[in-house]
């Protein structure tokens, strides 16, 4: 199957799970490209967004969390490890998918500091300077955008659900996805 790259940008695969499918396999082995591959790759992407978004948004007055320095050591080495065996890069991936759900675990828990969602996050950019495949480091929005998401932010805090969709859904038309979460409502740039 042959497929140019502005095809399949064009069927609104972003450019950065287009990416994440085609270095998904070991470079000596048959690359298996298709729908499901690319479905697969946008899912991971969506996950990865998902928790450096929930990272970012995360407070919390709870102590740090001993055990962080251990899981992120761990994943350094079976990420550098596989990487050092001839490029193996399906387990070095599992590495970091490994990490994401952990993370998603202590968020949901709220086992975290503050500080430490920051070194969480640190971590993962640092690992993706070798992947390439976390999104774009957030600009400022537009003051018409960020106004859109104050009156969302006060619509839901006065309880107006109808309002508060409302705003959800033209700050969607325009490209910007909105989640609510107990941290607040955390927004992110569709692709």
């Amino acid at each position: 199957n042959i497929a140019r790259v502005t095809e399949v940008l064009e069927r609104g695969i972003s450019a950065r799970a287009l990416r994440l499918a085609l270095i998904s396999a070991h470079y000596r082995a048959p690359l298996s490209f298709g729908d499901d591959s690319l479905q697969a790759a946008s899912s991971a992407i969506d996950r990865l967004d998902a928790l450096l978004a929930a990272l970012a948004a995360y407070t919390s007055e709870s102590p740090d969390d001993g055990s962080l320095g251990a899981l992120v050591d761990g994943t350094r080495a079976a990420f550098e490890a596989a990487l050092d065996d001839d490029l193996n890069i399906s387990p070095a991936l599992a590495a970091v998918f490994d990490l994401i759900r952990e993370l998603n675990r202590r968020i949901d828990a709220r086992i975290l500091s503050t500080a430490d969602a920051g070194r969480a996050t640190a971590f993962i950019l640092d690992l993706d300077r070798v992947l390439a495949i976390a999104p774009a480091p957030a600009d400022e929005l537009d003051p018409d955008l960020q106004k859109l998401l104050d009156e969302r932010a006060s619509a839901r805090a006065g309880k107006e659900w109808a309002e508060s969709d409302r705003l959800r859904s033209v700050l969607a038309e325009r490209g910007i996805l909105v989640e609510d979460t107990r941290d607040g409502q955390r927004w992110r740039r569709a692709e």
